[in-house]
């Protein structure tokens, strides 16, 4: 009698973090990627600032007795500051002016007829926290 664990834990943070990206562009973008796959697929894309992302995958199969598989996380996000403000200076006799902060996260002609666990993660912009888990235990 064999039995069987797995376990997978991620701790994640992000704190004390001050952003100020005015007339910033962040772009995510998944384009035409990724089709045709099968499996256990994680995919991350992240523009700006502060993203946290996380794919976990657990397998335990136990032989003649039981298994136990176990996914575990922790995001934390603290005391995060953003500034994507439009504003206006003078600068000598110039009035300058900034545009607003633009956040675009695309997912595009992608990941067509994809099979299994898929898992996307895709985030623009500031402190973002994402995660994809799966936890698959199995006694035989």
């Amino acid at each position: 009698m064999v039995f069987a664990k797995a376990a997978t834990y991620s701790i994640q943070s992000s704190s004390n973090n001050s952003y100020d990206n005015d007339g910033t562009t962040n772009s995510a973008v998944i384009d035409n990627s990724m089709n045709n796959v099968s499996g256990n697929i994680g995919v991350n894309v992240a523009s700006g600032a502060g993203n946290v992302q996380n794919n976990a995958m657990t397998l335990a199969v136990g032989q003649g007795s039981s298994a136990e598989a176990t996914t575990g996380g922790v995001q934390v996000s603290y005391n995060n500051v953003s500034d994507n403000d439009l504003y206006a200076a003078n600068v000598g006799p110039f009035t300058v002016s900034v545009a607003n902060n633009t956040n675009n996260a695309v997912l595009n002609n992608a990941l067509a007829s994809a099979a299994g666990n898929v898992g996307v993660n895709i985030s623009s912009g500031n402190g973002n926290m994402q995660s994809n888990t799966l936890s698959i235990a199995r006694a035989q």
